[in-house]
């Protein structure tokens, strides 16, 4: 391995942007979209990004050089620099000063460890804003906030707006003097701040005395709520009784594509209470209402930033309806006495009162693009409860000084000139540790670097290349596969996996990684180094797609160990530790969305899709996996056969519930599944109640495999020596009514549901202690949950007759399917004891001698009374016979299909 490679710490270098919005009620992100779009700028990729549904875009968000975000400040490495733009002037408390915020702390804690630059009104805002989040000044950039370019928008374009959103005719607008109601929100899941506002706006603004006010007065009055209480407009709009009112809400702002600050240039007058954008509004040099009914209860519950309010609050603040409809009149005269008031606090909020904010804004991500602004090289962290500045020495100095290979120079700064107190700064003292060949003390750093960020991708990578260089093989092969997950393309961790695989004699998956590693070399000198060390000479490996789930995953283990290539797609959210697994076995993993790209690359000849139908009873999260895995397999089959007619598509079932009870489940399933070429099941028994529910998929070839057993039988040699009769049982068999005395039982901590949750070879080592701790073990106990209660059987479930039993989904898996700790026992060469239930893959197993199986009528069975010669006539039985209870028949199966 090239020691060089740990000269530098990650460097990210594009110019693409993800702009994160909270919605369309003033968002800077946007405002700046429209602006960037109007711009039509070079080289610069972009998108809007909505921070509740950001995980369809996850891909185009973490791989973003900028983060541009008007409330939550999303960021995915520590690379990203996160532009935070808030979503308004704050006149309420806030963070630090807000006693009242629950969940105060750990949004402070998010808010200031994710934001790396604060866009800022003015000097003043961000002496506010920085009483309320810790901060330093270093952070902030006044620029100006892009939504109040829309405020310059002229009239017409406003109400041509109001029109498209609203419905209504614009030359009916154009009439009319128009109000904007927009008050801040009371009640909501996140606090309570006052009473409802719907009872607010029906008593004031649905009072026939208003309503007849605005007749008489020709206005027109748009309300529009707080996005956190939209859905009380939907409730509110059933009510209304004059055309004159009209509710708008976010939903119909992101419909239209059109922000709130594009419509308030037609207004004439801003009715609002204590929401921020009144401050906003002032630019528009118009009059500001302040309706506040329910002023005494707010005050209690919420504080104030700035007072007295009635310097801040430039504008009448009225009670009750009578002195609303005062007011309105009062400000339409021409009523200047807040004239004065107004320019007041708007010249003291804003230190640029034009339409340029989102080009200010714009040089400033050009310069971050260009890395010719710096950052801040302090920050506030929490100490004994309270938050303090602390100046450290930046990630990126250090970054700069390591790329020009200052390795001695870092160590005296961090060891003798100052204290390392962040991870950066153990990482780059390892780094340089490493690169001096100072091996011993690289790994003492980089240790410490882990403790304080322990999954961060960078500190995994190196963590693996210094256990490496310290001849630590298995650890860093480890650590690698957690690595590798977030750094995919980093060619030295699969080199490190490539060594790891030829120490213990995987010559197959030491091939796939040694190919993996050569794909991910971002360099020609690189590769070519890699090719000399490997001696690498391309094969021709057939590649199959593997979807959804595998209870026990040795057959994925068989497949690339017979020379396939596996190829994974997955998604970003899903669960971390199943791609462990996955890449421990030298799986290529790619997003779904390069699927296109993967089967220009590979040559695909076989697509697996690995699941069940759960039951009506299971969870939520379980039942909505089913559907995806089924939906993935038909858009994938689809596109796939559409490039090459002679890929086979197999759906098959796990050992996981299948009952094929829930209507709806089954016609999802019927119509996703019906491309298949070939539909596998566990036993005999659920092929049958499968053909029994599904008619309409009569024509899908069926056929009937293990495919969730174990790759071969670790049964020991069979002698004549029994070291006892004792019973092991799995899981909570033991807890349901059995035949067994209650003597002579063991309990192992295994769990076969769970044991592909870590790397491959964990699970073998795993695998390779129960051998050990199982040796005095002859007999296994199986479940007989149901089994003395019920007189169920296999016509019953054919037939339908079972639906109103209590534990049916129990009943019929213990007769229709081959549970996992079944497979175990006799991977372990430990006789199962079972019930004779009619299940096909125990007819097997008992007709072969491999099992004792328990009829209704056997209450009492001691192990101790079989005799020696029949326990090792069934051990015999299950070392020859391992074909039926292993994945080797559907290895061959799938090898005649690729052949």
């Amino acid at each position: 391995m090239d020691g060089g490679k740990l000269n530098r710490l990650h460097e990210q270098s594009n110019k693409k942007i993800s702009l994160v919005t909270h919605g369309f009620s003033g968002s800077n992100s946007v405002a700046l979209f429209k602006y960037v779009t109007s711009k039509k700028f070079k080289e610069v990729e972009y998108r809007l990004i909505s921070q509740y549904d950001y995980q369809k875009d996850i891909e185009f968000l973490s791989s973003s050089k900028i983060v541009f975000t008007t409330f939550a400040p999303l960021k995915f490495t520590k690379e990203q620099v996160v532009i935070q733009s808030w979503h308004g002037f704050p006149l309420k408390t806030l963070g630090l000063l807000d006693k009242k915020d629950e969940q105060n702390r750990a949004y402070l804690l998010n808010m200031t460890q994710n934001s790396d630059i604060v866009l800022s009104y003015s000097t003043f805002y961000s002496t506010i804003f920085n009483s309320c989040f810790p901060f330093t000044y270093e952070y902030y950039e006044i620029t100006g906030m892009p939504r109040n370019d829309f405020l310059f928008l002229d009239r017409a374009t406003a109400i041509r707006n109001i029109s498209k959103i609203a419905g209504l005719k614009e030359h009916d607008l154009l009439a009319t003097r128009l109000i904007f109601y927009a008050p801040s929100y009371r009640v909501t899941n996140y606090r309570t701040d006052g009473k409802e506002l719907g009872d607010t706006i029906q008593k004031t603004f649905f009072s026939e005395e208003f309503i007849n006010f605005i007749d008489k007065n020709n206005y027109f009055v748009v309300i529009k709520l707080h996005p956190f209480e939209d859905f009380k407009a939907f409730k509110l709009r059933e009510n209304l009784k004059t055309n004159r009112i009209t509710f708008i809400t976010n939903a119909d702002l992101e419909q239209n594509f059109t922000d709130f600050y594009e419509l308030l240039p037609a207004g004439d007058i801003l009715i609002t209470d204590y929401s921020s954008i009144y401050f906003d509004w002032l630019l528009t040099g118009k009059p500001v209402i302040f309706f506040l009914p329910d002023a005494d209860i707010y005050a209690e519950l919420r504080n104030f930033l700035l007072e007295p309010l009635d310097i801040w609050m430039p504008g009448p603040m009225c009670r009750n309806l009578h002195e609303l409809l005062n007011s309105i009149e009062r400000v339409t005269d021409g009523g200047g006495e807040y004239f004065e008031n107004r320019e007041f606090v708007v010249n003291t909020v804003h230190a640029f009162k034009d339409n340029k904010s989102s080009e200010r804004v714009w040089k400033l991500i050009e310069q971050i693009f260009n890395n010719s602004k710096e950052l801040p090289k302090s920050r506030m962290v929490l100490k004994n409860g309270e938050f303090v500045p602390v100046n450290s020495i930046s990630y990126e100095y250090l970054q700069s000084m390591l790329s020009e290979g200052r390795f001695k120079e870092i160590i005296e700064l961090l060891t003798e000139k100052s204290r390392p107190t962040e991870y950066h700064h153990f990482l780059a003292l390892a780094i340089s540790y490493a690169n001096l060949d100072c091996k011993e003390q690289a790994l003492e750093y980089i240790k410490e670097a882990q403790k304080r960020n322990p999954e961060d991708g960078e500190v995994l990578a190196n963590l693996a290349e210094i256990l490496y260089l310290n001849d630590k093989l298995s650890e860093a092969a480890e650590v690698a596969l957690r690595a590798i997950d977030i750094r995919v393309n980093d060619a030295y961790l699969y080199d490190i996996l490539h060594d790891w695989m030829l120490n213990i004699g995987e010559e197959e998956l030491a091939y796939a990684f040694a190919e993996l590693a050569i794909e991910s070399c971002t360099t020609d000198e690189v590769k070519n180094e890699f090719i000399a060390k490997y001696n690498f000479k391309k094969k021709k490996r057939k590649s199959i797609i593997v979807l959804g789930e595998l209870v026990n995953p040795e057959l994925l283990y068989a497949l690339t160990k017979t020379g396939f290539e596996l190829v994974v797609p997955y998604n970003s959210m899903e669960d971390f530790s199943e791609r462990v697994f996955l890449r421990s076995i030298g799986a290529t993993m790619f997003p779904h969305m390069d699927l296109d790209e993967v089967l220009e690359q590979k040559d695909i000849s076989v697509i697996i899709c690995f699941g069940n139908l759960p039951p009506k009873e299971a969870s939520t999260k379980e039942l909505a996996k089913a559907i995806r895995n089924m939906q993935n397999f038909e858009k994938i089959s689809k596109f796939a056969k559409r490039r090459n007619k002679r890929i086979v598509t197999i759906f098959a079932f796990n050992s996981k519930a299948s009952t094929f009870e829930d209507r709806e489940l089954n016609n999802i399933f019927s119509k996703k599944i019906s491309l298949a070429d070939f539909v596998i099941f566990p036993t005999e028994n659920m092929k049958q109640y499968f053909e029994s529910r599904f008619p309409q998929l009569k024509a899908v070839p069926k056929k009937v495999f293990i495919v969730d057993g174990y790759l071969e039988s670790e049964a020991p040699e069979v002698d004549d020596t029994i070291n006892s009769k004792f019973t092991l049982s799995f899981s909570d068999n033991i807890a349901f009514p059995n035949p067994l005395p209650r003597l002579n039982y063991g309990t192992m901590p295994f769990d076969p549901y769970k044991s592909n949750l870590t790397s491959f070879w964990l699970k073998r080592q795993a695998l390779v202690e129960l051998t050990k701790q199982t040796r005095r073990f002859s007999f296994g106990l199986g479940s007989f949950q149901g089994f003395y209660d019920s007189s169920i059987n296999m016509r019953d479930i054919l037939n339908g007759e079972i639906r109103l039993l209590e534990n049916r989904a129990a009943l019929i898996n213990q007769i229709v399917n081959v549970p996992q700790d079944i497979l175990t026992y006799l991977y372990l060469g430990i006789i199962p004891i079972i019930p004779d239930n009619g299940n096909d893959f125990y007819e097997a197993l008992k007709t072969n001698g491999m099992a004792i199986a328990i009829t209704k009528d056997c209450e009492y069975l001691d192990p101790m009374d079989i005799s020696n010669d029949v326990v090792i006539n069934m051990r015999r039985s299950i070392k020859e016979k391992a074909n039926i209870y292993t994945v080797q028949n559907f290895l061959v199966f799938i090898k005649n299909l690729v052949q």
